[in-house]
């Protein structure tokens, strides 16, 4: 089953998480740095001694992998209640386009993205990728320069009002696509097409691709935001599972 995540995190005007309580500090604490101020492992960290989305997400790495590290059997490191030894044992290396994934573990994969207040993250035993994106006012003529013609038509039929929210979905869709085969934007956004190809299916909320051997979901968030996941495998799509940062502060501590 493709696993889904959502962590809500509640900043400042200066892009930090808030409060002084202990679920943060020990929060903060788990974030690999070495020696104080690198980043180990392969994980990017934006601040230290403060917790920012971007942050989020990277933990959002280490407890995924850990959970599927418990799920298997594995111990990947850290008695259950040390947060601060969550990415003990967990090698995290890119691939030449900037893709992370685990060294020497073919049979996890993960993806994470962050946006306004939100860290979100998807793990499967394929491929996957995950976008997520805060609805805000764009100049809708870059859909003209990126997306394919099939999709800006799409777009064009649309009332104005429903424009920018769908802008938005083909968006994460195909970010979602480009972050799945892990090949960055050596992929043109305008050589593909999201919308369901020849023989594909589609509901409401999932998409199945033939043309591109891929299946997509779009998740609820909250109003404001669109996120959409994509799968280069067969598991099924999980309900995403969300929670604030308290709750992913108990979630970690627990591992």
């Amino acid at each position: 089953m493709v696993e889904l995540y959502g962590i809500k995190v509640n900043t400042g005007s200066n892009g930090e998480v808030g409060g002084e309580c202990e679920g943060i500090r020990e929060l903060v604490s788990c974030l690999p740095y070495h020696n104080g101020n690198l980043p180990e492992n392969g994980i990017e960290n934006s601040s230290r001694g403060a917790l920012t989305v971007k942050d989020v997400a990277s933990l959002l790495i280490l407890y995924m992998v850990k959970k599927r590290h418990k799920h298997e059997g594995k111990n990947s490191g850290g008695a259950s209640g040390e947060g601060k030894h969550l990415y003990r044992e967990i090698e995290i290396t890119r691939n030449r386009y900037g893709k992370p994934y685990l060294k020497n573990e073919g049979n996890i994969h993960f993806n994470v993205s962050h946006s306004g207040s939100w860290a979100v993250g998807a793990v499967d035993s394929f491929p996957v990728g995950i976008d997520v994106e805060r609805i805000r006012p764009v100049n809708l003529e870059i859909a003209e320069r990126f997306f394919a013609w099939q999709e800006y038509e799409e777009l064009l039929k649309k009332d104005y009002p429903e424009r920018l929210d769908y802008f938005f979905e083909l968006w994460t869709l195909k970010e979602s696509y480009i972050k799945a085969v892990g090949r960055g934007l050596s992929v043109p956004l305008g050589s593909f097409s999201v919308l369901p190809g020849n023989g594909g299916q589609a509901d409401s909320s999932i998409l199945d691709n033939q043309d591109l051997g891929c299946r997509f979901k779009m998740c609820a968030l909250e109003p404001g935001y669109r996120m959409a996941v994509c799968s280069l495998g067969t598991n099924p799509f999980g309900e995403i599972r969300l929670m604030d940062i308290m709750s992913f502060a108990r979630e970690i501590k627990a591992l």
